[in-house]
């Protein structure tokens, strides 16, 4: 049987054409530049996990967040369970730094 696919998000913040990034400190793509976000936990909508993440790692909040695409990881190599990441997008001019 294959294994239940693990939800992500990924929030891209952007004013074009600037996008605002942070550099992943721990897990997959450590060291490399990304947007905000991470696992969606049990009992989350992914907006709220989206908001959540963003808060924690950018210490901004965002709502009214647009979903804009979905990825989805198979890794070959390793056993890993699927992921999948749903794309989220925010206007700059519409953050509000905490």
């Amino acid at each position: 049987m294959k294994p239940r696919k693990k939800i992500q998000t990924v929030v891209m913040i952007y004013q074009p054409p600037k996008v605002l990034l942070g550099k992943k400190k721990r897990g997959f793509g450590t060291g490399r530049w990304n947007g905000f976000g991470g696992k969606v936990e049990e009992g989350e909508t992914i907006e709220e996990s989206a908001k959540r993440e963003t808060r924690e790692e950018a210490g901004i909040d965002v709502s009214d967040l647009e979903k804009v695409g979905i990825i989805e990881f198979e890794f070959q190599d390793s056993y890993n369970p699927e992921k999948t990441s749903v794309i989220l997008k925010k206007d700059l001019a519409e953050v509000e730094e905490i």
